[in-house]
């Protein structure tokens, strides 16, 4: 800023005091201290004002680059094609080009990482993905699509969802085909872990009406074997740059889906419905 402000000071003496060779300077644009300058005079006329500017008090000089037909400047080159008109196209420095890294390089992974892969870089992928590496895996499905609790429609999985995803909308199945909605804010193999938990726990519990839906559900149907529960992301929080609350948004995610997906009972797991995150 104080580099605008100092330069821009100084364009007011060259323009204001009347640096006479500047009159020839048809337009003059600067960004910061890049300079472009369109030329209606002498290749010397030109020299000669280089000179007389960078004789100031304030220690600033210029250098240049003259050119009739192409010339670059920042991250534009401008030309004149063969019939007198201004072009222009994306200039590239030489040193900006993509790092490479050997494979088997001794660097930190984290180096490694930050590297892009230009080749042969895998396309997004949308759908819900098990890491390979946690205990939730068991219970989390691969898929790219869930369906209403009746199978008469499909939809898409249109997020990129993993067991490390937070602020979560999930999809929970019994081997009954009986469907749950739920959310998290947490990780998604965090609150999976939770059912599981749950479930076992439930087998010992000595009051069944206190039990949650889902252990509830698997102590009366399924044994307390929590090996039979499948859960997969469906949707999850996107906040925009304007930001908002994060836990209202995904509230009002879950209830559009129970209500989407039909899984209220008796249809579904689901046995609560608050329309309050919309007020």
């Amino acid at each position: 800023m104080y580099a605008n402000l100092f330069l821009g000071y100084w364009e007011r003496e060259i323009f204001g005091e009347g640096v006479q060779a500047a009159s020839h300077a048809q337009c003059w644009y600067r960004y910061i201290d890049d300079i472009f300058v369109v030329w209606q005079g002498t290749e010397p006329g030109f020299r000669d004002l280089i000179r007389e500017l960078n004789s100031n008090p304030y220690n600033i000089k210029l250098t240049y680059t003259i050119d009739a037909k192409e010339i670059d400047s920042l991250d534009i080159k401008i030309l004149v094609d063969s019939v007198g008109n201004i072009q222009s196209d994306v200039f590239r420095k030489a040193t900006s080009v993509n790092s490479l890294l050997h494979a088997t390089s001794a660097h930190l992974s984290s180096t490694i990482k930050a590297v892009p892969n230009i080749f042969g870089a895998p396309k997004q992928r949308w759908g819900c993905f098990p890491c390979g590496s946690c205990l939730a895996c068991h219970n989390i499905d691969r898929a790219t699509y869930f369906t209403t609790s009746d199978g008469g429609r499909d939809y898409r999985i249109v997020h990129y969802i993993s067991c490390s995803t937070t602020f979560v909308v999930y999809y929970a199945v019994c081997p009954c085909n009986l469907i749950y909605v739920g959310l998290t804010s947490l990780e998604l193999r965090t609150r999976t872990r939770e059912h599981v938990r749950d479930i076992v726990a439930a087998k010992t519990c000595t009051d069944p009406s206190a039990l949650k839906t889902i252990p509830g559900h698997f102590r009366l149907r399924h044994n307390c074997d929590p090996t039979g529960l499948r859960i997969r992301g469906i949707d999850k929080v996107h906040m925009g740059t304007r930001g908002g609350n994060s836990k209202q948004v995904l509230a009002q995610l879950e209830c559009r889906w129970i209500v989407s997906l039909n899984t209220m009972s008796p249809h579904g797991l689901n046995e609560k419905l608050s329309f309050a995150p919309f007020l």
